[in-house]
């Protein structure tokens, strides 16, 4: 099972690629994403693009996808110093 915030990032990126399909006019109908936990305790991620798009377009919606601000800061390791004062 995906960890709750994998999730909330995929429901920003649908939301992420439909904005920019729309915006581009592009015939994006339906946006399948499936999120799987591996046995090295990756996430791993399947994104079906439905609809009459070209190979660039489908390309470039994948880009899109990976560059969302929550997949880059949970793909990124991040380290956190906190301090009480």
């Amino acid at each position: 099972t995906p960890k709750p915030s994998s999730a909330a990032s995929d429901v920003y990126k649908r939301q992420t690629l439909r904005m920019y399909a729309r915006l581009k006019k592009l015939p994006l109908d339906k946006i399948i994403i499936t999120l799987n936990r591996n046995e090295n305790g990756d996430i791993d991620r399947k994104i079906e693009l439905i609809g009459n798009l070209t190979d660039e377009q489908r390309n470039r919606l994948f880009e899109i996808s990976n560059k969302c601000p929550i997949h880059k800061a949970l793909t990124n390791t991040v380290k956190i110093n906190s301090k009480l004062i």
